[in-house]
This record gives structure tokens, C-alpha cells and sequence, in this order.
């Protein structure tokens, strides 16, 4: 019963770790195929991924979101990512 509104993401690596962030989504409307809905860069030397959407990403109700992570030339790195949406309810 509500419509939610990505409008900001931040990912970190440990130490000397770097990789490639990917966000999936599967929105409601599209049946099971998980989509890219954004990609980034994060380097542990490099400081944290700081992203604000210029235009908050529409997420219908239902709509599933998955973060991976490919690491660079490191093994076993370790990583976090966290997301801000903006939940407003749907009219009856």
C-alpha cells in the first residue's frame, strides 16, 4: 500500500578493498527479472560511496531491491551499503 522514493545511497569498503556495487531491483510491474537499477565504484582507500539522486527513483509497491557487490584484485573484502527511501502511502 505504498510507493517508496530512493533518493539516497552510501557503500564503504574495509581497508584496501575496492569493487563494483550493483543494485538490483524487481519492480512489481515487470513479473521476476531483477533489473540494474544503478552501479558504483568503492575503494577502502578512497573513502566511502556517497551518492544523492538527482530525482528520486520511483519503487512501486512490492518491489524488491538487491545489492552485490564484485570485488576488484582483492580477495575478501568486506563491504557495507545502506539506502535512504522516502515511504508515501497509495490512495484507496
Amino acid at each position: 500500500g505504498y510507493t517508496g522514493y530512493l533518493y539516497h545511497g552510501n557503500a564503504s569498503a574495509q581497508g584496501s578493498a575496492h569493487g563494483t556495487g550493483y543494485m538490483y531491483v524487481r519492480y512489481n510491474t515487470t513479473g521476476n527479472a531483477f533489473r540494474v537499477g544503478h552501479t558504483f565504484e568503492v575503494n577502502g582507500n578512497g573513502g566511502t560511496y556517497d551518492y544523492k539522486f538527482s530525482f528520486p527513483q520511483e519503487l512501486p509497491e512490492k518491489t524488491d531491491i538487491d545489492i552485490r557487490m564484485t570485488t576488484g584484485t582483492s580477495n575478501n573484502g568486506r563491504f557495507t551499503a545502506s539506502f535512504d527511501i522516502l515511504l508515501i502511502k497509495n490512495e484507496l
